[in-house]
C-alpha cells in the first residue's frame, strides 16, 4: 500500500517542531522504494537506528533525535581502534544516513523536498501512454487543436517504428553482454585454477582475457545507453543500465588487479640461484600500486550496484563481493602505501643491520622470553649478506660497565646485561636498551632489533620440513624442536666448551636459509611454501611471536601502525589491561603453567567504575620427563592498568621485602629503571608494589606456584574516569577497553563481564560482546571492545 505523502506535506511544519513517529516514517520510506517507485530517493538505513534506541524513546521530537544521533556518533568515534575488525565505521555511516534524512526532512525547504518526492512518485505511478492514430479531420470545422493532434500522431509513427527497431537491437546487445560476461567469468575461474597450481603464466593470460571480455561487455552496455552509460552510472539513482555498467567495470578492474597480483606471485615464486626470497620482494612497487588502484576502483564500482537488478541466483555472490572487497582493497592499499618503507627495511636504499633476539617463552619475560641466543643479520637489496648467531653470554662477558639491575632481577643477577634487558613491557624501550648494551660490549650499531620466539620457528619447520643435525645425532622437527633444543642447552652441551646455546647457533642459519631461498622442486611447491611463510610471518607479528623495532622514525611509525612493534598502547579515555609475567629463576616452567584471566567491570549509578581482576595460574608439571618442567614457577607479575587507577584490594600474592644483594654505590644507575622505581609505593594491606611505567599504573607482586598446584590472584581497583551523565547536555557516554596480550604468550583464556545500572541501555556495542555483555575468548592477540550507553 502506497503512502499518502500529501497528508505528510500538509503537516510537515508540525513534523519539524513536534513529535514524530520515527518508525512510521521509516516504513513510509521503505514503501517508497518498491519496484514501482524506484526513482524517488535511495533507501535510508532507518531500521538499524530503531534497533539501537530504547523502546520508550522511539517516538520523540526530531530535534532531540538528531541531538542524540550526534552524541552517539561522537562517543563511537572516541572508541580507539587497534585492528581493522571493529565495525565502527559501518555503524557511523548508518547513523549518518539517518541524520541526512532528518536534516532533509527538517530543513526550511523540507516541504518542497516532500512535495518533489510525491510528484515524482505520482509520475512513476501513471499508466503508460497508449498511442493510436486519430481520424484525419475533414471539412472546414477542424481547429488548431485537432491539427496539433494530427501532427503529433504523425510524428509518433516513425518514432514508434524506431523504438521497436531499437528494442530488437538491444535484445541482441543484451545477449552479447551476457555472452562476454560469461566468458569473462569463466576466465576468472580458470585464472584461479591455474593460480592454485602455481602456473602464473596461464593465470596472467586468463586475467588478461577476462579483462578484454569485461571491457567488451562494458562497451556494449554503454552502447545500449546511446552513449550516456557513463553519465547514468554516476547519477545518484539506481537503474538496470547503471548496475550493468558498474558490474562490468568492477569485473574489469578485478581482472586487472588479478593480473598484477599474478605477476607479483610469479616473480616471488620464480626459482633462481642468486636471488633470495627477500630480494624478490623488491622492485614490485609498480605492480603493487596498480593492483591497489584497480581494487579500489572495483570496490567503488560494486558500491554503486543495486542487487535488485541482479538475477536471484547471483545476488548473494554480489552481496558478498560488496561486503568483502572494500576490506581487501583497504588492506592492499595500505600495503602498497607502506611498500617503499618495507623495501627500505630490506635494504633497497642501503644495507640494514639487525640484532636478532631468540627469546624462549618457556621462561617467559616481558617481550617474549629469556634471551638465550642472539644474532646479527645484514641485508642489502633484499639479500642476506651476513648471518651470525651466538650465545648471549658471550657478548655479556665483554660488558665492562656495571649497571644496577631492576630490583626483581637482582635476585638472580648482580649486574644488568643484555640477557635480562628485555625487562620493559614496551618493546621499543627494551629494544633500544638491548641495542645500547650491545654497543657497550663492543658490538656495532644496529638499524633495528627483531625478537623471535620458538612458536615462529615451529611454524617455519612445518613448512621447510625436518632439519638433520648430524653433529648432534638428531633430526629437528616442528614437534620436537623445543624439547630437543632445551635438552641440548640444559643437559647435553659440551661442559668443556661451555657453550650451552651452540645448537641454536648451528640450527638457525640452516632454517633461515631454507626459508629465504624457497627452493622447492616444482612451482606449485614453491608457491605453497611462499604462502605458508607469508602466513606464518603475519600470524607471528599479530600474535607477538615476532616483534620489530627500527631506528628510522618513519619505518618505526609504520611498524607501530601495523601492530608489529609491541608497544604499550595508550588509551587515555578508556580502560586498559595487560598482565605481564617475568620468570625469575623459575626454570622452563612457563611451558607447563596455564593462566586464566577474568575481568569484571562494574559501572555504578554515579558513573564510577570498579574493576575486579582475577588471575589463576595452574602448574601442570611435576611428572614430566625433563626436570626443568617440574620446578616451582617463580613469577614477578606486573598488571598494567590506566594511569591514576586506585588499588582497593589485592590477594593471592607472596609478600617479599626488597634487600639489595650487594653495595651498588659504584654501579651506574639506568635512567629508565630509576624513573620507574622512584614512583614505587607499597600497599600496606597486601604488600603490592604500585608504580608508574609507560603511561600506566602498575601493580607488581611475586607469584609462586608449585607443580600440580594453582594460585589465584585478585586485584580490585577503581578506574580514574567515570561514565558521565550528570551534565544535562550529555545523553550518551562510552566505555571502551584495550586488552594487550603479553609477547610470547601462546594465548591465555580471557573472560570479561560488564555490569551497568538498569536505568541505562546500550546504544551501540562492538560485535565481540555477547551473552549479556560478556566476552570469552583466547587472548592470542590484542583486542578491544566498547559500549555506548544512553539513559532510558
Amino acid at each position: 500500500m502506497d503512502i499518502d505523502l500529501k497528508k505528510k506535506n500538509n503537516s510537515c511544519t508540525q513534523a519539524r517542531g513536534g513529535v514524530v513517529n520515527l518508525r512510521a516514517l521509516a516504513k513510509d520510506e521503505q514503501r517508497m522504494h518498491t519496484p514501482d517507485n524506484r526513482a524517488i530517493v535511495k533507501p535510508i538505513a532507518q531500521k538499524k537506528y530503531f534497533d539501537i534506541l530504547p523502546r520508550d524513546r522511539r517516538y520523540r521530537p526530531v530535534a532531540e533525535v538528531t541531538k542524540q544521533e550526534t552524541l552517539v556518533r561522537e562517543k563511537i568515534q572516541e572508541v580507539p581502534a587497534i585492528t581493522e575488525e571493529i565495525e565502527v565505521i559501518a555503524e557511523i555511516e548508518k547513523i549518518e544516513n539517518v541524520q541526512f534524512f532528518n536534516e532533509k526532512r527538517s530543513a526550511p525547504d523540507g516541504c518542497n523536498f516532500l512535495r518533489e518526492a510525491e510528484r515524482t512518485r505520482q509520475e512513476k505511478l501513471q499508466p503508460e501512454t497508449r498511442f493510436s492514430l486519430p481520424r484525419l479531420p475533414r471539412g472546414e470545422n477542424y481547429n488548431r487543436k485537432s491539427l496539433l493532434r494530427f501532427a503529433v500522431s504523425s510524428f509518433m509513427v516513425p518514432v514508434l517504428i524506431f523504438t521497436f527497431s531499437f528494442a530488437q537491437s538491444q535484445f541482441e546487445r543484451t545477449g552479447k553482454v551476457l555472452g562476454d560476461s560469461t566468458s569473462a567469468y569463466n576466465n576468472l575461474k580458470s585464472a584461479a585454477q591455474y593460480a592454485s597450481v602455481a602456473d602464473f603464466a596461464m593465470t596472467g593470460d586468463n586475467f588478461e582475457s577476462a579483462t578484454l571480455n569485461f571491457a567488451k561487455a562494458r562497451e556494449t552496455v554503454e552502447g545500449i545507453g546511446l552513449g550516456i552509460g557513463e553519465t547514468v552510472a554516476n547519477l545518484p539513482i539506481d537503474t538496470p543500465l547503471s548496475t550493468a555498467q558498474n558490474l562490468t567495470s568492477a569485473g574489469e578492474n578485478i581482472s586487472l588487479a588479478g593480473k598484477d597480483l599474478s605477476d607479483i606471485l610469479a616473480k616471488a615464486s620464480a626459482q633462481s640461484d642468486d636471488t633470495a626470497l627477500l630480494g624478490k620482494l623488491i622492485g614490485l612497487e609498480e605492480n603493487m600500486n596498480n593492483a591497489s588502484m584497480h581494487l579500489r576502483n572495483a570496490s567503488a564500482n560494486l558500491e554503486k550496484v543495486d542487487t535488485k537488478y541482479i538475477p536471484a541466483d547471483m545476488q548473494e555472490k554480489i552481496r558478498m563481493a560488496k561486503d568483502t572487497l572494500p576490506a581487501v582493497s583497504t588492506n592492499f592499499e595500505k600495503l602498497a602505501e607502506d611498500y617503499p618503507l618495507i623495501s627500505e627495511m630490506l635494504g633497497s636504499q642501503q644495507s640494514q643491520k639487525y640484532l636478532l633476539l631468540f627469546e624462549n617463552n618457556s621462561e617467559i619475560r616481558a617481550t617474549g622470553g629469556f634471551i638465550g641466543s642472539y644474532g646479527i643479520l645484514d641485508i642489502e637489496n633484499g639479500k642476506v649478506k651476513n648471518l651470525s648467531i651466538d650465545g648471549i653470554f658471550n657478548p655479556d662477558g665483554q660488558l665492562k660497565e656495571k649497571i644496577v639491575p631492576p630490583m626483581p632481577i637482582q635476585k638472580i643477577s648482580a649486574s644488568w646485561s643484555m640477557h635480562d634487558a628485555n625487562w620493559f613491557a614496551d618493546f621499543p624501550t627494551s629494544a633500544k636498551k638491548i641495542a645500547l648494551l650491545y654497543e657497550k660490549t663492543g658490538g656495532p650499531t644496529v638499524d633495528g632489533v627483531i625478537a623471535i620466539t620458538p612458536e615462529t620457528i615451529k611454524k617455519l619447520l612445518a613448512i621447510t620440513g625436518p632439519i638433520e643435525m648430524p653433529a648432534y645425532d638428531i633430526t629437528i622437527t616442528t614437534d620436537n624442536f623445543v624439547a630437543e633444543t632445551q635438552n641440548q642447552v640444559e643437559a647435553l652441551y659440551d661442559q668443556e666448551d661451555n657453550r650451552p646455546k651452540k645448537i641454536l647457533a648451528d640450527l638457525a642459519p640452516i632454517l633461515i636459509e631454507k626459508v629465504l631461498q624457497v627452493n622447492a622442486n616444482s612451482s606449485e611447491e614453491r608457491t605453497a611454501q611462499l604462502m605458508g611463510i607469508i602466513r606464518t610471518g603475519e600470524e607471528s607479528l599479530q600474535e607477538k611471536h615476532i616483534l620489530i623495532y627500527h631506528r628510522n622514525e618513519a619505518i618505526e611509525t609504520m611498524i607501530k601502525k601495523r601492530g608489529w612493534g609491541g608497544e604499550v598502547i595508550q588509551n587515555e579515555k578508556g580502560d586498559y589491561l595487560s598482565v605481564i609475567d617475568s620468570n625469575i629463576n623459575g626454570y622452563k616452567t612457563d611451558a607447563v603453567v596455564e593462566e586464566k584471566i577474568k575481568l569484571e567491570t562494574e559501572i555504578q549509578k554515579d558513573g564510577k567504575i570498579i574493576n575486579t581482576l582475577t588471575i589463576n595460574r595452574k602448574h601442570l608439571g611435576g611428572n614430566e620427563d625433563y626436570d626443568w618442567y617440574n620446578r616451582v614457577n617463580a613469577d614477578y607479575m606486573r598488571v598494567y592498568v590506566p594511569k591514576g587507577s586506585v588499588l582497593l584490594e589485592a590477594s593471592g600474592n607472596t609478600v617479599e621485602e626488597y634487600n639489595p644483594p650487594m653495595d651498588y654505590a659504584s654501579f651506574k644507575i639506568d635512567p629508565d629503571v630509576a624513573a620507574i622505581e622512584k614512583t614505587i609505593k607499597i600497599d600496606s594491606a597486601s604488600g603490592t608494589q604500585i608504580f608508574e611505567e609507560t603511561g600506566k599504573t602498575v601493580f607488581g607482586n611475586w607469584i609462586y606456584v608449585s607443580p600440580q598446584e594453582e594460585v589465584t590472584v585478585v586485584y580490585k581497583y577503581e578506574l580514574p574516569f567515570r561514565i558521565d551523565f550528570e551534565s544535562q547536555s550529555k545523553e550518551a557516554d562510552a566505555y571502551s577497553a584495550i586488552i594487550q596480550k603479553q609477547a610470547g604468550d601462546v594465548g591465555n583464556d580471557y573472560t570479561a563481564t560488564i555490569k551497568f545500572p538498569e536505568e541505562w541501555s546500550i546504544a551501540w556495542e562492538t560485535g565481540n560482546l555477547q551473552n549479556e555483555n560478556q566476552i570469552s575468548k583466547k587472548l592470542d592477540r590484542d583486542m578491544i571492545y566498547g559500549i555506548v550507553f544512553v539513559k532510558k
